[in-house]
């Protein structure tokens, strides 16, 4: 069988296997935003000094390879001296981050957070790629990894024993976690295992430190654990009025609610906010150029740039607009724009922004179609999850990503899933009561939706 030195480290293949599976075995993610199709190249390695990639490099004989990107372990630890006796863990399972906190069960406090990348990024950035990897070697193969990522996050944060950990997530990474088969989300009618909120020891799911495992509850196949508890986090209109919850993801959720509606959906965004399927793209880490005006940029942690993020690609995309090197169909004036030493913008690039914006805003407004109601009749747009916290509103209206009539209404509200679970935590494990008349728009039969989405 043959050898794969990696990094001076040896592994044993099979001939015939593709490098991607060897490293994934070894317990070594590279990152596959495109679920191993070969087309986002973030998985790119030396093999014997040549560029490969790892998805499609099928492995023949010997060879030693060199990583490039992998997914990174956390590197906090929080102190636990001053902790007190009592505590529980909420997790916030995303697509793309985990992030666990510690709560004092005799007081309600959060006492720590640490966060690190979700592993399964290794088989595909969004959701459906998941679905599929899970359909074609089962479940076992994306939960192994996660488990591995929770129990190294529960170390981190003190390995102090709990009696239970509260799971918040989209309804995908909950089936992952319990090791349910999710593959019937991918086919229509996409009917989900659960619903329901589960609780289950801890021990069979290969978890330590821990009793038992609480996954809070979801709306449909699409709509999650995590959009509930946001929906907990910021709550109704004391007016009565109407509040949208968006929560700015690969499968951007949104929830529209009054007092006695509720309406809900998810777009498939992909991952293009979190830089997956953008050539330069990446996840809001260190180099990542977050801001950027008129040709000045500022990066994550202030390091050279080496990418662009979410927040970053939206700046970028506005100000050529703003200087017409960008037309209102989405051509650029030339064939690659640099936007640092290093790092450009393509024409692909724009068009995946295209396709992932219009469905967000094509959603948004379709949603207000169902409730009958105009852009004026919302109180608050309320943007979640961790990309919405240096995002730029006006910006994001200038690139069609949300309604400009929407734009001076719109809060950051940042982790509201994790903020949620905390609360679902702290209050007997309850969620507000859903109003009585809640139901799913089903985007895909949607004429208005389709309309949108195809002229955004």
């Amino acid at each position: 069988m043959p050898t794969i030195t990696v990094n001076g480290r040896p592994l044993v293949a099979r001939r015939g296997d593709k490098l991607s599976d060897v490293l994934t075995r070894a317990g070594i993610y590279t990152p596959h935003p495109c679920g191993g199709r070969g087309t986002c190249r973030k998985c790119t390695v030396l093999v014997d000094g040549v560029p490969q990639l790892s998805c499609r490099y099928v492995v023949l004989h010997d060879v030693s390879v060199t990583l490039g990107e992998t997914v990174t372990p956390l590197t906090s630890r929080l102190d636990t001296e001053t902790w007190p006796e009592h505590v529980c863990y909420v997790l916030d399972l995303g697509t793309t981050t985990l992030a666990l906190s510690v709560l004092s069960t005799e007081d309600g406090r959060v006492l720590g957070t640490v966060t690190a990348p979700n592993p399964q990024v290794a088989f595909g950035a969004d959701v459906l790629s998941r679905i599929t990897y899970c359909r074609e070697h089962g479940p076992s193969a994306l939960q192994a990894p996660l488990i591995e990522s929770i129990n190294a996050l529960l170390e981190a944060a003190g390995g102090v024993g709990a009696p239970v950990l509260y799971v918040a997530g989209n309804t995908t990474m909950l089936h992952l976690l319990l090791g349910e088969d999710c593959s019937s989300m991918g086919v229509a009618p996409f009917s989900p295992v659960f619903t329901k909120e589960r609780r289950v020891e801890a021990r069979t799911l290969g978890l330590c430190g821990i009793d038992s495992v609480h996954t809070l509850p979801c709306l449909s196949a699409f709509v999650g654990a995590d959009a509930l508890a946001g929906l907990h986090h910021v709550g109704m209109s004391e007016t009565g009025a109407f509040r949208l919850l968006i929560d700015l993801g690969t499968n951007a959720e949104m929830l529209l609610f009054s007092p006695d509606t509720l309406l809900y959906t998810s777009a498939a965004a992909g991952p293009c906010f979190e830089g997956g399927c953008i050539s330069c793209g990446m996840g809001a880490t260190a180099g990542a150029i977050d801001v950027y005006r008129d040709g000045r940029y500022h990066t994550v942690g202030d390091a050279p740039a080496v990418g662009l993020c979410g927040t970053g690609l939206i700046d970028v995309i506005a100000h050529l607009l703003n200087t017409g090197r960008l037309d209102r169909n989405g051509r650029l004036s030339e064939p690659c724009v640099t936007v640092a030493p290093g790092v450009t913008l393509t024409q692909e690039d724009v068009q995946q922004f295209q396709l992932a914006k219009s469905a967000v805003c094509a959603a948004m407004l379709t949603l207000l179609d169902e409730a009958e109601i105009s852009p004026d009749q919302i109180e608050t747009v309320f943007l979640a999850g961790g990309f919405s916290l240096g995002v730029d509103v006006r910006q994001a209206a200038r690139v069609g990503l949300l309604p400009r009539s929407l734009s001076d209404r719109c809060l950051s509200v940042g982790n509201a899933a994790l903020a949620g679970a905390q609360a679902f935590a702290r209050n007997g494990q309850h969620l507000l009561p859903l109003p009585p008349r809640t139901r799913h728009v089903d985007l895909a039969s949607h004429p208005r939706f389709l309309e949108r989405y195809l002229s955004g």
